[in-house]
């Protein structure tokens, strides 16, 4: 950690919010939020919805935060085309207005995952066309996941276990 950067107050009962946390770390206040903030209200495991920091750690989470219980989660936030979200609602119906985006970034992480390397100028022609064709089925993820596998980059990887095999005679 950098000598000018002070360290957090690991108090759990100090009831600091991550925004708070991020300014008292070394951020400016006049810095944009983090993109993720309209999903901070779900826990981490994704299997339950929190009010409070407080029922991050444990406690119940319950419609209004007393000091008990930690502060309140501020989900506010601001997309990178200027949208304002301030929930899980405005989250998802700023995603519907352009599915496209969303379904492109979804694809592209897939894609470096199936093919176990970064994406080059070359892949996004295929990205692109398995955005659109995908579109027909209203994006479903199966589609996509299927036009990753009959796409060009997959079928034609070559890991680093395999040799590299030059046919007779083409040297």
């Amino acid at each position: 950690m950098p000598n000018n950067v002070p360290p957090l107050n690991e108090d759990a009962n100090r009831g600091g919010t991550h925004p708070d946390d991020a300014r008292a770390h070394g951020r400016a206040p006049e810095e944009p939020r983090l993109r993720g903030s309209a999903t901070r209200s779900w826990i981490p495991s994704g299997s339950r919805w929190r009010t409070s920091t407080r029922s991050a750690r444990g406690a119940r989470a319950t419609a209004t935060a007393s000091s008990s219980q930690g502060s309140p989660i501020d989900a506010q936030g601001q997309l990178l085309d200027g949208t304002k979200v301030d929930g899980i609602v405005t989250l998802r119906q700023a995603l519907l207005r352009q599915p496209e985006l969303f379904v492109g970034t979804v694809t592209e992480k897939l894609m470096i995952y199936a093919l176990g390397r970064g994406l080059q100028p070359y892949d996004m022609p295929s990205v692109r066309a398995i955005v659109r064709d995908t579109a027909q089925s209203n994006y479903r993820f199966s589609s996509i996941v299927m036009g990753i596998i009959n796409s060009t980059p997959f079928q034609k990887r070559v890991t680093l276990d395999e040799p590299v095999r030059v046919a007779k005679g083409s040297r």
